[in-house]
């Protein structure tokens, strides 16, 4: 009796995360050089964002984000490389880096605006949750940002409706693996992990990076705690990167389509 639709949807999704934990890693390891300039992002932006908020005010934090856009864009483009398995130098990240820009931008400027825009609305200890609420929707409809500004790029709303469009799509195999690697944390984890885990789980990629800038965002931390940045760089570069295949595979299929794939040998 041959399988049924669902068993081999089952497996054939299986196969698309091992297929793209497999082709994440040869990407990475095809451009481990560029784990230098991740850390040289990191120094960058340690230097140049409190030169940016010097300004103050409005004016400071446009600064700031520009900078963090410019960082951002430089970053995406060597993920991009690693997806494509695609050897990069430092001079073409940069030049990459800088077509992802405005997209980048405008992305953070309309996410920057929602944000304030629920601050002035939902305030005060009894609004925290529906705006905890609120962030989560966005962070699962807008999860694949990054791999969308890479991979299709385009103006704001494109990048936005492609996003939306996506996770209708593929929800539960965007999500699951995710799930898969949260959930033993979140059985066995203390109080004090708990609420760091769930942070992560619902917090968009591009606002999790910005932490990471934030919080190494002075020059001597960052040589003094050198190898742990490493480490965090490395592992950083690999999720990202296996994100960014996996979104190519389920963007470029369907279910019904990886059924009959799979069907035919």
């Amino acid at each position: 009796m041959p399988p049924s639709d669902t068993v081999i949807l089952v497996q054939s999704t299986l196969k698309l995360y091992r297929d793209a934990i497999t082709e994440a890693a040869a990407g990475v390891l095809l451009n481990w050089r560029l784990l230098g300039l991740h850390f040289c992002y990191l120094l960058l932006f340690a230097v140049l964002a409190p030169i940016a908020g010097m300004f103050g005010g409005l004016a400071g934090g446009f600064l700031v984000g520009m900078v963090l856009a410019l960082v951002l864009g430089n970053y995406l483009a060597t993920v991009s490389a690693a997806v494509q398995k695609e050897r990069l130098q430092y001079r073409e990240a940069f030049e990459r880096g800088m077509e992802l820009f405005s997209p980048l931008i405008s992305v953070l400027f309309a996410l920057f605006l929602l944000n304030l825009l629920l601050g002035f609305v939902l305030k005060g200890p009894e609004s925290m949750w529906i705006r905890a609420s609120i962030n989560l929707f966005i962070t699962v409809l807008f999860n694949p940002i990054p791999e969308v500004i890479y991979h299709r790029g385009g103006l704001m709303g494109e990048l936005f409706a492609e996003s939306l469009e996506f996770v209708k799509e593929n929800f539960i195999e965007w999500f699951l693996p995710a799930l898969l690697f949260v959930l033993p944390l979140l059985l066995l984890s203390s109080e004090a992990v708990l609420p760091t885990v769930l942070f992560v789980l619902t917090t968009n990629p591009l606002y999790l990076i910005e932490r990471l800038l934030m919080h190494f965002s002075s020059p001597g931390l960052l040589l003094l705690e050198a190898p742990l940045v490493a480490l965090v760089l490395a592992i950083l570069y690999f999720l990202m990167t296996v994100r960014g295949v996996l979104y190519g595979k389920l963007a470029t299929s369907s279910r019904r389509k990886r059924i009959y794939q799979a069907r035919q040998g």
